[in-house]
């Protein structure tokens, strides 16, 4: 089974999932069934090529469970055995080996160079993508369940113009991306792109752009694990909680500070370790106050 209603998960676990058939270079034929809304309908198609993805395995699936000896032709997927994680390095043991890559064909590639092209850049001009969450995504898309308790891991876009500035200073361009975006991310430069609000955004070019940049920049939301299945290099900023630090890619950690309302000490690693919540109102009962990386911080770390 693929869950691919939530891109991050999605993608992880395809990604995972095809570097250990690498791997192993088991002989065993792998039957896959997803759900019916996948979060990015093209990287459905892309793993499809190399996936064999059909809605009838549900009930191969479901039958295997009830009859004898019916477990032994099922496994589970790594959301449900490890949280999407790659425990096993299975992507950083087989970052060398070009078949354990999903792929864009040689028209993709060409329409994604288009797109840079119209927007300005040249053939040598190397482009970052910028990944800042604020909520407005889920929210949008999920609008009857309340997403209040994921609000500890937002940041203010504003607070990266800084950083970015200087990126575009040393001649890279920027996208902010994401589907849906709160506010639009307000530099005046021909070199920054806000692709959130462009027009020709598409599920495409979410990921073509997130596949084929220098690096990106993210503050941990689901669309950077597309920069992680094709290995590039990731900078993490304003994480929370600590215990999620990616370790088994190329990956650079700033995480948000941890204090007492009522104590200017910020908190050790081994606090922020013991204070490992994934609520909102958690680190409010526990009369924690949540920091985030000052703008020169976040554009010492970018640097």
């Amino acid at each position: 089974y693929l869950s691919t209603q939530e891109i991050g998960h999605f993608v992880d676990d395809c990604a995972i999932i095809l570097a250990e058939k690498k791997l192993t270079e088991s002989k065993i034929i792998d039957l896959f069934w997803s759900q019916r809304m996948p979060a990015n309908k093209f990287f459905l198609k892309m793993v499809k090529r190399q996936l064999f993805i059909k809605r009838w395995v549900k009930q191969l699936y479901e039958v295997n469970k009830i009859i004898y000896g019916g477990s032994k032709f099922t496994k589970e997927n790594p959301r449900t055995i490890h949280g999407s994680r790659d425990i096993n390095l299975t992507l950083y043991k087989s970052s060398k080996n070009k078949e354990a890559y999903f792929k864009f064909t040689n028209k993709e590639t060409e329409q994604g160079k288009k797109f840079l092209e119209k927007i300005g850049l040249n053939k040598t001009d190397k482009f970052v993508c910028l990944i800042v969450r604020d909520g407005k995504y889920k929210e949008a898309k999920w609008p009857n369940h309340d997403w209040s308790y994921h609000n500890y891991r937002n940041s203010e876009i504003h607070t990266y113009k800084k950083g970015i500035e200087e990126l575009v200073n040393k001649g890279y361009w920027v996208f902010r991306m994401g589907n849906i975006a709160n506010k639009r991310f307000n530099c005046n430069h021909e070199r920054i792109i806000d692709y959130s609000f462009h027009s020709d955004k598409s599920d495409f070019l979410d990921v073509w752009l997130m596949a084929n940049c220098s690096f990106c920049i993210s503050t941990s939301a689901g669309i950077d694990t597309i920069s992680v299945a094709f290995r590039r290099p990731i900078l993490i900023l304003n994480l929370i909680p600590v215990a999620d630090i990616m370790s088994y890619t190329e990956v650079i950690t700033y995480p948000k500070r941890l204090r007492y309302k009522n104590d200017k000490n910020y908190f050790t690693l081994d606090q922020c370790l013991r204070n490992n919540f994934y609520n909102t109102k958690h680190y409010e009962e526990h009369d924690i106050e949540i920091i985030d990386l000052s703008e020169d911080e976040i554009k010492e770390a970018i640097i």
